[in-house]
């Protein structure tokens, strides 16, 4: 079967609003490499369609090198991302550490703005925005458990393990190379004596049959969320219990 019509089986549509996290390598062999596989991709997508991929960047830009240049800061997520984010027509948002690369009929809108945020997945983040769009998260050959979007469900909760309570000085170039000196707070993950590890493959069992869907791209394994449903069950989870998605060891 082709990569597109594995993309429509799977549930992927013409217009449909689509972040991918993925492993080129699970796909086993492509014809034409990535640039095969993203033609193919952004041809079942069609003109008024948007596809995104995390180009996080949190292990470049640390205490010790604080600066984030969009057009040069590498991605620390993978092959396929660093790989997509330098693409012609691609838009990359303004996030120190937890930046998307975008392509398509919404890729301004959902990366503009993010410079406004204080938490890292804040309000302008596209992991939000993609949320509040009827969007979709695809998860090719990695499981639902790399779920960076969660981040932003466990700020929005104040879910006490995810933010550290000072924030940190970043320096941010955009496209222009203009300069912005911004304060954010960095996530954390730990507290009293506590390293949170995150299990977001918990949220699998409290969707149903239409909100995921599971089938094979290639060789890959894959999963396909609403992430509007995803987002809006896994604040809900987390009002009752915040400490439902990850699970605390000792340090």
């Amino acid at each position: 079967m082709a990569l597109r019509d594995e993309f429509a089986a799977l549930g992927i549509e013409k217009g449909d609003t689509l972040l991918m996290h993925a492993s080129f390598r699970a796909l086993g062999p492509v014809e034409g490499g990535m640039d095969g596989f993203f033609r193919a991709l952004k041809d079942v997508l069609g003109e008024r369609g948007t596809l995104i991929l995390p180009t996080l960047s949190y292990a470049a830009v640390t205490r010790e090198n604080p600066v984030f240049d969009v057009k040069n800061t590498p991605s620390c997520v993978g092959a396929m991302p660093e790989y997509f984010r330098q693409l012609p027509g691609v838009c990359r948002s303004l996030s120190p550490t937890h930046s998307c690369a975008a392509w398509g009929y919404l890729a301004r809108e959902i990366t503009e703005g993010q410079l406004k945020d204080d938490t890292p997945i804040g309000e302008h983040s596209p992991f939000r925005r993609l949320a509040k769009t009827g969007g979709k998260t695809l998860f090719l050959g990695c499981s639902i458990r790399p779920h960076t979007m969660m981040h932003g469900a466990e700020e929005a909760a104040g879910a006490p393990y995810v933010l550290q309570k000072e924030k940190s000085p970043f320096t941010v170039i955009d496209e222009a190379g203009r300069r912005h000196e911004i304060f954010v707070h960095r996530h954390c993950f730990r507290m009293n004596g506590l390293h949170y590890l995150q299990r977001y493959d918990r949220l699998g069992p409290l969707l149903d049959e239409k909100e995921w869907k599971r089938g094979k791209i290639g060789q890959a394994d894959c999963d396909l969320l609403d992430a509007g449903a995803a987002w809006a069950k896994a604040c809900e989870t987390m009002k009752i219990d915040p400490f439902y998605f990850v699970d605390g060891v000792r340090e």
